[in-house]
């Protein structure tokens, strides 16, 4: 009994042992007590993935930063952008940390840095350091949180692997207790083929979906008909507190018919990927409402590690045989870092694309719904017949002179007679639920026989709505006219009597689209038009250059789109910002909506020299604020590469930036004799681009300029001792367009002053 309880203590030691050894191996969160994050691993930023977590510290400055793991200090980065002042450590298996957004670094790095700020005249640094050269012990005091670089007070904070792919903390050490399962919002059905729309004129169908208790899982109510190619996305988050901030899913799957179709996971990825945000993310949505969807679908030119497509439709749903048509069940499954799980089910009838029916008259008041091949599957209710006849509205046939013949043809049996209505509606209910208009027939010659064309650039392609004001107008026809001559004619919805919805793409003809024309049922000669411009630029294409006017160009190679795609470039004569300042017209290239996976280059000709830095191409960002971009000056010419479609114009900015709020004040008497000094620095227009337009001096002396562009506030402490007596601060502030001012002021320290 001795030996078997020595035995068995032995064991439990050795137990606790390897616990407690694997605990001392484990990574520590970098700050003490509650951890909060606002961000989350993965989220979406433009053109570029959120690398890490940001730790919420409360709107303030000064959390103590501490080290995760024992290993040394790899890099430390400043900058007025970014992640601001920046720390980077290694631990003795290789993984990367990094901190960002600090106030400061902990005493001895602090003055390292200093050191070599000082020695370059510089603000900005990038310092590597050897293994083991600056160690760190897990838990030490490394650094401080602030605000620097972008975003209110947080730390941003990430961890990577020995070759510099970023983790997701939350799985790789740094778990959080979440107890919260993630929130679905809504869903939403987009159409990927070259056609399609939906009953609202649309390419997507966004979908309300609510929470069943009964069955613990969000639903959708309703059977939504699906007749092309589709794919589904969701509008889902994760919180870890209650009415906490939203965060990102770990991992999202796609169930049709129990298979599972496709999947997302956030584990890690490398940097080669990160434009791939753009399209794991609806970027459509994203630019309008800065909802986060998560797309289950591939579209062309994804490469991302974490998806994985298990059917040949890479995600979607196209129905490749007859035998798909009918309904289906499907399921997204949404999962956070913690293993919480949310599921949404929901129902669709695909049904082939098109009218369900082809109509005959067979005299004056029989009319014969022939069905389409393929509606063996779709599970048609009744067929419901309305009339139009001016007085009163619609008008619902009695379901008895409806008389069904064989599994899908009808015969309608029209009271009194089809020269007593001006306009027939065909629906059709499905047993599970969905609705569908499916024919409009116009018994009269409309009194008004014009349209309204208008159109919207989306899905690679163009969406076109035909409007009326005539209730009896026919469904219109709608061709297309390219520069070469070449002809389309493109499929017509009828979303409402005086509503018409078509979609338009064609991957392989590079020409511009030039006009479009709408055609009644059997007009030879087009009863409206509108001019276009549509470009087609990307992928299997050749380079673009278009001149709108012979001022404004863009340039794009075959690369800079994931795929074939269709653009517009034109002068937009609406009032913008800053008229004064502008010189010439304001031009855009669009959709605003679309994803670039490289740069475009739009130029401008003009009176410009190669010398003239004042003037330089900006974009209006979404503040409706002129930002400049980075300018190539040449006799007559300037240019500019943006990797995001937008609105352009040549600006001109001759105003130096503004320095006011000094502290200490003139002439003001101060005890300290190592004063914190600050001013507020603004400039209208360029802005300032970096530290090499900020400089401070104290009696001369250069010292640290930090710098926030967000709250516009510079402050410098005094590099050396001051004596009592009186001081002067002199504050060189330059913007991008080569703009300066010089501000000198005076204070007095007084050692002796309470």
């Amino acid at each position: 009994m001795t030996i078997l309880s020595t035995r068995t203590r032995a064991f439990f030691i050795l137990i606790i042992i390897c616990v407690s050894g694997a605990y001392a191996d484990s990574p520590r969160w970098p700050v003490d007590g509650e951890i909060d994050l606002s961000s989350s691993f993965c989220e979406f930023r433009p053109g570029h993935f959120h690398g890490g977590v940001d730790i919420r510290t409360g709107g303030r400055e000064g959390r103590e930063v501490l080290a995760p793991a024992d290993g040394y200090v790899w890099r430390i980065r400043y900058s007025y952008g970014g992640y601001g002042k920046a720390l980077y450590l290694k631990d003795h298996d290789g993984h990367m940390y990094v901190f960002g957004h600090l106030s400061r670094l902990d005493n001895s790095l602090e003055r390292l840095v200093h050191a070599h700020q000082y020695a370059a005249k510089r603000y900005y640094l990038d310092l590597y350091f050897p293994p083991d050269s600056l160690p760190v012990t897990a838990g030490e005091v490394i650094a401080y949180s602030g605000q620097t670089g972008y975003g209110g007070p947080h730390i941003h904070f990430e961890k990577r692997t020995s070759d510099n792919k970023p983790l997701n903390p939350l799985t790789n050490g740094f778990a959080l207790n979440d107890n919260f399962p993630p929130v679905i919002r809504e869903m939403q059905m987009v159409y990927r083929d070259s056609t399609s729309v939906f009953p609202n004129g649309k390419r997507r169908q966004v979908i309300p979906v609510r929470f069943d208790r009964d069955r613990n899982r969000y639903v959708v109510d309703s059977v939504y008909l699906v007749q092309g190619d589709v794919g589904f996305a969701v509008k889902a988050f994760d919180q870890i507190r209650h009415n906490g901030p939203s965060l990102n899913l770990y991992r999202v799957r796609l169930f049709i018919d129990d298979y599972l179709y496709y999947e997302n996971t956030f584990e890690q990825y490398d940097y080669a990927e990160t434009g791939m945000v753009d399209l794991l993310f609806d970027y459509y949505m994203l630019m309008q409402d800065w909802d986060d969807w998560h797309v289950l679908f591939d579209r062309p030119g994804k490469k991302f590690s974490g998806s994985t497509s298990y059917h040949a439709d890479r995600g979607g749903f196209s129905g490749s045989t007859r035998y798909s048509y009918g309904m289906h069940t499907a399921r997204v499954e949404t999962y956070d870092a913690a293993g919480n799980r949310s599921d949404l089910e929901f129902r669709f009838m695909f049904a082939p694309s098109g009218t369900f029916f082809t109509p005959r008259w067979a005299g004056d008041s029989t009319l014969y719904l022939t069905a389409c091949p393929d509606l063996e599957y779709i599970d048609i209710k009744r067929v419901i017949v309305s009339g139009y006849n001016g007085a009163g509205g619609w008008k619902h046939f009695d379901p008895s002179s409806i008389e069904a013949r064989g599994r899908n043809n009808y015969v309608v049996h029209v009271p009194p007679g089809r020269r007593d209505w001006q306009k027939l509606r065909i629906s059709v209910a499905g047993v599970s639920g969905w609705y569908k208009d499916d024919l409009y027939l116009s018994m009269a010659s409309p009194r008004d026989m014009s349209y309204d064309i208008d159109y919207r650039l989306e899905g690679r392609g163009v969406r076109f709505t035909v409007t009326t004001r005539d209730r009896l107008a026919p469904i219109p026809r709608l061709e297309l006219v390219y520069e070469d001559g070449y002809t389309c004619h493109v499929p017509v919805t009828a979303v409402s009597p005086r509503t018409y919805a078509a979609f338009y793409r064609a991957d392989h003809i590079a020409t511009r689209i030039i006009r479009c024309y709408v055609y009644t049922e059997h007009s030879v000669t087009p009863i409206a038009s509108r001019d276009v411009n549509l470009l087609a630029v990307g992928v299997g294409l050749k380079p673009l250059r278009y001149s709108v006017d012979k001022i404004f160009t863009v340039t794009a190679d075959a690369g800079c789109t994931y795929a074939p795609i269709l653009i517009e470039a034109y002068r937009d004569n609406r009032r913008f910002p800053r008229k004064a300042d502008r010189i010439g017209g304001v031009y855009v290239l669009g959709p605003e909506t679309l994803p670039l996976a490289g740069d475009v280059i739009v130029s401008f000709r003009g009176d410009f020299t190669a010398n003239d830095t004042q003037v330089a191409v900006y974009r209006l960002n979404d503040d409706n604020e002129w930002s400049p971009l980075e300018t190539t000056r040449e006799q007559g010419r300037l240019s500019a590469r943006t990797s995001l479609m937008g609105t352009y114009a040549v600006l001109r900015d001759t105003e130096a930036p503004r320095v006011k709020n000094i502290s200490p004040g003139r002439n003001r008497s101060i005890a300290s004799v190592y004063p914190e000094i600050h001013c507020m620095v603004s400039d209208k227009l360029s802005g300032i681009e970096d530290d090499d337009d900020v400089a401070v001096y104290i009696d001369g002396e250069w010292a640290i300029p930090e710098y926030d562009p967000e709250t516009e506030v510079l402050k410098t402490v005094a590099p050396v001792k001051l004596t009592d007596g009186r001081h002067e601060i002199t504050f060189i502030v330059s913007d991008r367009a080569g703009n300066s001012r010089t501000v000198t002021s005076e204070f007095v320290v007084d050692t002796n002053k309470k």
